[in-house]
């Protein structure tokens, strides 16, 4: 959905899948979904240099604890180099925002199937109803 924003909006930036990696606050990471922003470096192989601006991280074992300390470590890496996180949780039905500029005693922005995933300063326009991704 967000390749599909960026061709019709004709907005500029870079898209990758779990085929991406990058380097995170001194970490290699590899997030399920990225988008990369203009403004940063984006290469075609190796980890990027750059973290990403948004990363989309889906957990599709809710209940692996390993998995969720691991999720938990990257969540740090990425809040200290400035990146925007969604983490999807499909059996919950439930979406996590965790925005790098909010107050970390706050805790993330926590969405379900009512909602939408937006990122207005990263993605202008871009709206995804959580529906459309559960209902899969």
């Amino acid at each position: 959905m967000i390749w599909l924003h960026l061709r019709q909006h004709r907005l500029p930036g870079n898209l990758t899948t779990a085929d991406g990696g990058f380097l995170v606050n001194g970490q290699r990471l590899v997030p399920d979904v990225t988008y990369v922003g203009p403004d940063k470096r984006f290469v075609d192989r190796g980890y990027n240099p750059d973290p990403p601006d948004l990363a989309v991280e889906v957990v599709s074992d809710e209940s692996n604890r390993t998995k969720l300390d691991d999720l938990l470590t990257k969540l740090r890496h990425y809040r200290a180099a400035g990146v925007t996180v969604w983490v999807v949780l499909p059996r919950a039905q439930r979406a996590e925002v965790h925005d790098p500029d909010a107050d970390p005693s706050q805790g993330p922005v926590t969405l379900g199937p009512d909602d939408a995933l937006e990122a207005p300063g990263l993605l202008p326009g871009f709206s995804l109803p959580l529906r459309e991704i559960f209902s899969e």
